[in-house]
């Protein structure tokens, strides 16, 4: 992992952390910017980040604002499909 990659995934862990504690906290700046990791040009960041909010579901599921988690899942789940078919 490069130092780059790194960052980001501190970048990750760093939200989820404060979203587990304070969901309040986070506004929809620092959510998109999850949200794009969810589609990082490294396979590995985009793993790690969709196991993270995977963890993450349990806590926010009843805010609409999170519900694009799911949406994240079933498209990075259809495009590995679609590249497998390949």
């Amino acid at each position: 992992m490069d130092p780059d990659d790194k960052v980001r995934r501190f970048v990750v862990e760093t939200v989820i952390a404060i979203v587990k504690a304070h969901p309040n906290l986070i506004s929809e700046e620092l959510r998109s910017k999850l949200r794009d990791r969810t589609r990082d040009k490294k396979r590995v960041l985009r793993e790690y980040t969709l196991q993270m909010c995977c963890r993450l579901w349990p806590s926010v599921q009843h805010n609409k604002d999170w519900h694009w988690i799911v949406n994240s899942l079933l498209r990075y789940h259809a495009e590995k499909d679609d590249s497998d078919n390949k």
